[in-house]
């Protein structure tokens, strides 16, 4: 469900969504049960709330007692997410005479099901953080680029042996509109 708003003539758009997933998932604290669904919702709402800044959350939920077998980390492991949330804000480049740029930062985590936690004792199964920053350069009206920076912590819950240290990761984006 999708609803666009005007607050304060102000635009906004509010998504509220679920979904159903019938493929095989086992059960972490049963897994002789191999052919359960599974499902989960989310919500995602964007406001500008001024001229020149948008404020922005998400929020996802997934049924936490099954995971897809066929899914695996790089050491051959399961995993299974919850949930998962981020907020942040953008703001366009009038105050720096750069009308057209943005500058947008962005703050989030994903948390494992406490039925993983359940069935692997000895993990550590920390929620994932992730921050985000990116500078959108108009540089014409067919191109912008974006230089983005993140960092994560505790990546991948800190239970893949030799990755407990935070990850930087740098990119660049480029957009060209025809």
């Amino acid at each position: 469900m999708h609803f666009k708003t005007n607050f304060f003539n102000l635009p906004g758009n509010y998504r509220f969504y679920g979904w159903n997933n019938n493929a095989n998932h086992t059960k972490w604290l049963d897994t002789g049960k191999t052919k359960e669904s599974t499902y989960g919702f989310g919500l995602s709402f964007d406001q500008k709330i001024n001229d020149i800044v948008i404020l922005f959350t998400r929020y996802g939920w997934q049924k936490p007692e099954v995971y897809n077998s066929e899914l695996t980390a790089a050491d051959g492991s399961n995993y299974s997410l919850e949930q998962s949330w981020s907020a942040g804000f953008q703001v366009e480049g009038k105050p720096w005479g750069r009308d057209n740029d943005v500058f947008a930062f962005a703050v989030g985590q994903v948390m494992p099901s406490g039925d993983y936690e359940k069935a692997n004792e000895g993990y550590l199964a920390k929620a994932e953080g992730h921050l985000e920053a990116y500078y959108k350069i108009h540089v014409n009206d067919h191109l912008s680029i974006s230089p983005d920076f993140q960092y994560i912590w505790n990546p991948f819950g800190k239970d893949v042996a030799g990755n407990t240290d935070g990850i930087f990761v740098g990119g660049m984006r480029a957009q060209v509109d025809f």
